[in-house]
């Protein structure tokens, strides 16, 4: 009977180890990635090879190779690149918000992967011009953005038409 149990207990551990092992990662390794000044804030990968990465000091990057090297897209100036999200490979967005009294670019626009950037900051309410920190896509045509918190009131963003027009939901009690 001890034979028997010993051989299932070596059977067993040996089929805990060998199935461990199969399941372990390879482990993490460094990218050819752009420098940012102090953090990566958000990063969306669209598929498998293609991925947006945007950080504080105005740096929306891209990856075509599933992040093992990346091109930086844009550099921009008094804004915080906080989030980013994507519909598809071509068309996405990145909300920020303003640093040294900036007051554009808090929610921009590409439809060409990240060649060009359109601001859509004129199309949100006042109010939602102090910054997006969140931003989700739930379809083709609806994106939702979530206002900063540290300034008057949270507030929501919604796009039901691709971008093209916003409306505002003050969160605000």
């Amino acid at each position: 009977m001890d034979t028997i149990m010993n051989k299932i207990i070596i059977s067993l551990t040996f089929f805990l180890l060998t199935s461990y092992s199969s399941f372990a990662q390879t482990g993490w390794t460094v990218c050819n990635a752009p420098v940012f000044n102090s953090r990566v804030d958000d990063i969306f990968m669209v598929n498998t090879q293609t991925g947006y990465a945007v950080c504080g000091d105005g740096k929306i990057v891209k990856t075509t190779n599933g992040g093992n090297n990346w091109a930086l897209l844009l550099q921009g100036s008094g804004i915080y690149c906080r989030s980013v999200e994507f519909i598809n490979t071509q068309t996405g967005f990145v909300g920020g918000f303003p640093v040294s009294g900036g007051t554009t670019n808090i929610l921009r626009m590409t439809t060409d992967g990240g060649a060009t950037w359109t601001d859509l900051t004129s199309l949100l309410h006042p109010k939602a011009r102090k910054g997006i920190c969140g931003l989700a896509v739930a379809d083709n045509n609806t994106i939702y953005g979530g206002g900063n918190w540290f300034q008057d009131s949270a507030y929501i963003v919604k796009s039901v038409d691709g971008g093209n027009t916003w409306s505002f939901i003050d969160m605000h009690p």
